[in-house]
């Protein structure tokens, strides 16, 4: 019988899907990020009801399952390009005894612009690169979609909460977004982690720029390795998200 880890939130994974790092992390505080846990709930429960969250390199779907087991309403999606990490996101919904039909899973990465992306393999640090930058590394094609794409792809003009965690793109992704390109979708809000003190900038500048009010802005985390970015629409009617 396959080992399972229970984290402390009731959510559940097949041990033998994680790394080592995780494991020992997990063993002094059994949550998977302990810096983003109570950020991520505060957000996820001021949702409204029926409410649409979209994860961005869903992994093996901790965010994903946690969102569901706190929200059951809201609709979620779960881009994850990686076809282990999405049968394993299988495994684990099953695990935590829901249906496939409760999570909409999209095997597209989320890209930058149209160009052609290679994905590279690092199993939690899987990224995404172009054809000219390949060189000698192992590489697998893959569909894309730009964030300003994935309203009409799933089919809602409006998204309620985007989790981003995408190994280094996440501000060209965001300025592609803000570009005046968004083809009419919405995002109301972002948790965004980031990864490098530039990145971090960046998307800080972008979304101050185009009028989201920060929920939290930390670059340097003591428990995770990425920094993390949350912000608001500034007439995002969810005030109780902007309490310290």
């Amino acid at each position: 019988m396959r080992a399972v880890h229970c984290f402390d939130n009731g959510v559940k994974v097949y041990d033998d899907q994680l790394v080592e790092a995780q494991r020992l992390r997990y063993a002094k505080f059994n949550v998977h990020e302990e810096d983003e846990e109570e950020l991520f709930l505060g957000l996820i429960k001021k949702l409204p009801v029926g409410g649409i969250f979209v994860s961005l390199g869903s992994a093996i779907g901790y965010y994903a399952l946690l969102a569901k087991h706190t929200r059951p309403d809201l609709k979620i999606h779960c881009f994850e390009p990686l076809d282990r990490h999405r049968r394993y996101l299988e495994e684990n919904i099953e695990l935590n005894g829901y249906s496939k039909d409760d999570f909409n899973i999209h095997s597209r990465a989320v890209a930058p612009n149209n160009d052609t992306y290679l994905l590279v393999d690092r199993a939690f640090g899987s990224f995404l690169i172009k054809p000219e930058d390949a060189r000698s590394r192992p590489t697998s094609p893959i569909e894309s979609v730009t964030l300003s794409g994935i309203g009409a792809m799933i089919g809602s003009p409006l998204i309620d909460l985007v989790q981003m965690d995408i190994q280094g793109l996440e501000a060209l992704i965001l300025e592609d977004y803000f570009s005046g390109c968004s083809n009419g979708s919405t995002i109301q809000a972002f948790l965004i982690g980031t990864h490098g003190e530039s990145i971090h900038e960046r998307c800080r500048v972008a979304l101050k720029q185009h009028n989201y009010d920060f929920v939290h802005d930390e670059f340097e985390t003591l428990n995770q390795p990425d920094g993390i970015l949350a912000a608001v629409r500034s007439h995002h009617e969810t005030p109780a998200l902007m309490a310290p």
